[in-house]
């Protein structure tokens, strides 16, 4: 009898260390920066419709602590690996952040901001959102020149290793002096929590990580893909890949 109320005190024990864990888990996810990449399509005159809402919403991005990082214009897509990205290239990705989720869906709660996306949203067509978390990688993270490339790849993997490998595949890049021979700079990766149309239909697959990256010159790259090293740590990274999907950007 003793072995059996002891067994059960083990059992509500561990219950409610797991209750407790998964309790810190999500207050600590809550209160993680958010980085957002947003796909943003227009109609006529809608950037500058969209210039207008973030004019009008200045106030409330600094109320939520939203803070828009990169705007940058696709002039091509692409793919590693097989798969076509077939993603429709948007007009325009936009990277912001929020200081945390509680925060952003406090944003969005706003009766002022519901109004004021009015102005955005009738310049859209369409906008497709995915949303996540940093990965920490500082190690290898560099910024790229002011008149950089960047480039944008949605990434899904063949297995739970496949990130592992993508980041090893940067560590070796960053370490070996490949990357600073050709002025390429590993700038964000962001693990993703969702995707979801904002307006329309969403047309890709939720990705697992989101990698971005800057070019310091064109030019180069020609040269960089057929560098001994790289091809000798392309691997690393391709033979984990399920999909990568790229779009090129100013």
């Amino acid at each position: 009898m003793k072995h059996t109320v002891n067994a059960q005190n083990l059992h509500r024990k561990g219950v409610k260390e797991n209750h407790q864990i998964k309790l810190l888990k999500k207050q600590k996810m809550e209160n993680q920066k958010i980085i957002f990449i947003s796909f943003l399509y227009f109609k006529e005159g809608g950037i500058q419709k969209l210039d207008e809402f973030q004019l009008k919403a200045k106030s409330n991005f600094e109320k939520y602590g939203i803070k828009i990082l990169h705007q940058y214009q696709p002039i091509s897509k692409g793919q590693i690996g097989s798969i076509q990205n077939e993603i429709e290239q948007p007009d325009m990705i936009q990277i912001f952040t929020a200081e945390s989720m509680a925060n952003f869906q406090s944003y969005m709660a706003d009766n002022e901001v519901k109004a004021l996306a009015k102005i955005r949203n009738s310049g859209l067509r369409k906008m497709n959102v995915s949303f996540g978390t940093e990965k920490e990688t500082t190690e290898i993270i560099s910024q790229s020149t002011k008149n950089a490339i960047h480039g944008i790849a949605f990434v899904t993997f063949k297995n739970s290793t496949g990130i592992d490998n993508l980041i090893e595949f940067n560590q070796k890049g960053q370490r070996n002096g490949l990357f600073a021979k050709y002025g390429i700079h590993s700038e964000n990766f962001i693990k993703v929590m969702k995707s979801m149309p904002a307006i329309g239909e969403l047309d890709y697959q939720q990705p697992e990580l989101v990698v971005i990256f800057g070019i310091d010159d064109a030019t180069k790259m020609k040269d960089y893909i057929s560098d001994p090293n790289y091809i000798a740590l392309a691997p690393i990274r391709d033979n984990a890949l399920k999909t990568y999907h790229l779009f090129m950007c100013k």
